[in-house]
């Protein structure tokens, strides 16, 4: 009986061997960056300078990709995981020495991921999160003392650095302190439904202080406040880059714009709640801004090329604020 149940842990022992997932090593291709906007810089798991991921093909473990002001990138995975690396944000491919299964790290800055085909282990400096096939969220790390996690569907783990443990369901946040202290589980907004204008709707270009255009949305009950951002192009926009505006604090489910140039713009919007934690941004919409009246009298046409063009919100007009 002893040696049949020796000879049982030792096949169970095998097999869990053999099927415990390969880890990729370092300088082994793993991702590639799919889209960017601005100033994105990558270092080479050597410690060699990489200058430009547009033209390195594949990343591998052990890059570090960085993102630089108002700048954006998005990885994606052999898994089929997907990230949008915000603004002045790092992260490493791979994992860490005490978390050798890690798919990614983020050193600091912002991260919105969806993940494959796969469960995915993300370090952060206070915490760990992990996130099962399907799962899409966001990770704040605003620095070395607080981290916001949160899962917009699905479910995700989080392990803090102080050894407690979070379940986050669908729509739930947490932060986690300095010293691996996590606080309340929170709820997001849900996103909201954007009623107007009309997607690719054209409208006429008017001069201040008239409105160009006011956007709606539906109300969110669980938002206190409300977070418009826009975007000259759609690869901008793809990267939820606000590149013409971000407006916070907006209290009605709407919002006016004034001064904008001809163009084409793309805009979002995200509740937010008691606490200051945005929920995720509904689907993305455009609508385009005529051409000055004097290119029409002249004949010219065409308007300004929406990714040329720069947006002049009037002062005063919009609490915007270009995140530093």
């Amino acid at each position: 009986m002893v040696g049949s149940a020796l000879a049982l842990a030792s096949m169970v022992a095998l097999w869990s061997v053999l099927l415990r997932p390969r880890l990729p090593q370092p300088g082994e291709p793993v991702a590639r960056v799919t889209s960017l906007a601005g100033s994105v810089g990558l270092g080479a798991g050597d410690g060699r300078p990489r200058r430009d991921p547009a033209l390195q093909g594949e990343l591998s473990v052990g890059d570090t990709l960085q993102v630089g002001r108002l700048s954006g990138a998005e990885i994606t995975f052999g898994s089929g995981s997907i990230l949008r690396v915000g603004p002045e944000t790092r992260v490493r491919l791979g994992g860490t020495a005490e978390h050798p299964s890690a798919t990614w790290q983020v050193q600091s800055g912002s991260v919105r991921f969806s993940v494959g085909n796969q469960e995915d282990l993300v370090v952060t400096p206070t915490a760990t999160l992990t996130a099962p096939s399907g799962a899409s969220g966001v990770i704040d790390v605003a620095g070395p003392g607080s981290t916001e996690l949160g899962c917009f569907r699905g479910r995700a783990e989080i392990v803090t650095t102080a050894g407690a443990t979070v379940m986050l369901r669908e729509r739930e946040a947490v932060r986690v302190g300095e010293r691996g202290l996590p606080g309340e589980t929170q709820t997001l907004p849900r996103p909201p439904v954007i009623l107007s204008p009309p997607g690719q709707t054209e409208l006429p270009w008017v001069d201040v202080p008239q409105a160009t255009v006011e956007l709606a949305w539906e109300p969110v009950p669980e938002g206190d406040t409300y977070r418009v951002a826009l975007s000259y192009n759609s690869a901008q926009a793809r990267l939820l880059l606000p590149a013409a505006l971000e407006a916070w604090g907006i209290t009605e489910a709407r919002h006016a714009l004034r001064g904008l140039d001809p163009g084409r713009y793309f805009w979002r919007v995200a509740a937010v709640n008691e606490s200051g934690l945005a929920g995720a941004y509904s689907a993305t919409s455009s609508f385009v801004v005529g051409p000055f009246p004097e290119e029409v009298e002249g004949g010219e046409g065409g308007g300004v090329d929406p990714l040329e063009s720069n947006a002049k919100v009037e002062p005063g007009a919009s609490p915007h604020r270009i995140p530093q």
